[in-house]
This record gives structure tokens, C-alpha cells and sequence, in this order.
């Protein structure tokens, strides 16, 4: 699917496939009723963003309503992701999960993703955010995107 939007007179689009954000549901339900969840990894070309996998951390701290990932094994997996693509796969963002509540971002997510955001380490002023919420009957999801101060939600989307 295509995930559309413009802003700031730029016209940013997300690509990702339904197949990946199957396998996110399905790696999360796993640890239903704790939050879990990691990061994202794919393509950057101008303002086109292809989600191609995910990574999950081997350190984390998680409960009912908080999400922690450890950095310090992502960083270096990330270079060793980058390395042997030898620069196309980068960090493009987080996804974590919300069990038994709604997929819209709380404000310590918007507080983490303005720190990632703002990171020269991380190099990415405009990271994605996806949230899976995770109920008893019922799945849904929501992409983010960083946008300076403000997290936008990516709703124009595009069946592939």
C-alpha cells in the first residue's frame, strides 16, 4: 500500500506491503497485553520512504502501557544492516504496539519521536511511526511521520 500525504508543500509518500505489516501483527500478539514493538528499516529516495522489514531489539523494557528498546544493540545492527547493503537499507522509523487501546500516539511517543527527530547521530528529521493496536477481536493501525514540531498521521492511503 501507498500512504500518502503532503505538507509543507512537499508531497511525502510511505510504501509498504500488506505482507510486512502482517508479520508486525503477527511477531505483536506474541506479547499481548504488553506493549512491544522496535524499529524500522527500508529506502529513503527524496520524499519516498519503502518500509521493506523491521528489527527486533534483544533488550527492552515493556508493561501494559510503556514501551522501551535498548539502543545500544540496534545501533550497531543498523551499521551492519547498512554495510552490507551497501547504503540502500537505512533506519526509517519505530513501530511499537498498543494492546487494548486505540493506535493513536500517546505523548511520550511524541516525545520520543521529536528526540529521534532531532538526533544528528540518527539522521532522519522526518521519521515514520507506526502503531499497531492490538485488541481482543479487532486489529487496527496508524502511520506517523515527524514534520518538525508536529506528528502527522498518514491517512491517504493507496492499495498496491
Amino acid at each position: 500500500m501507498i500512504i500518502e500525504h503532503e505538507i509543507d508543500g512537499g508531497d511525502f509518500k510511505v510504501f509498504i506491503s500488506n505482507q510486512l505489516l502482517e508479520r508486525l501483527y503477527e511477531v505483536s500478539t506474541l506479547y499481548v497485553p504488553k506493549e512491544f514493538g522496535g524499529i524500522l528499516t527500508g529506502i529513503r529516495m527524496g520524499d519516498s520512504y519503502f518500509i521493506v522489514d523491521f528489527e527486533v531489539p534483544n533488550q527492552i523494557e515493556h508493561s501494559k502501557n510503556k514501551f522501551v528498546r535498548h539502543i545500544e544493540n540496534i545501533n550497531s545492527h543498523l551499521a551492519d544492516i547498512y554495510a552490507h547493503s551497501e547504503g540502500i537499507l537505512e533506519y526509517l522509523g519505530e513501530w511499537h504496539t498498543h494492546p487494548n487501546n486505540s493506535a493513536d500516539y500517546s505523548p511520550n511517543d511524541m516525545k520520543s519521536m521529536l528526540e529521534i527527530s532531532r538526533d544528528p547521530k540518527i539522521r532522519i528529521s522526518t521519521p515514520i511511526l507506526i502503531i499497531l493496536s492490538l485488541g481482543d477481536q479487532r486489529h487496527s493501525h496508524k502511520l506517523y511521520q515527524m514534520h518538525g514540531e508536529r506528528m502527522v498521521w498518514l491517512n491517504k492511503i493507496t492499495a498496491l
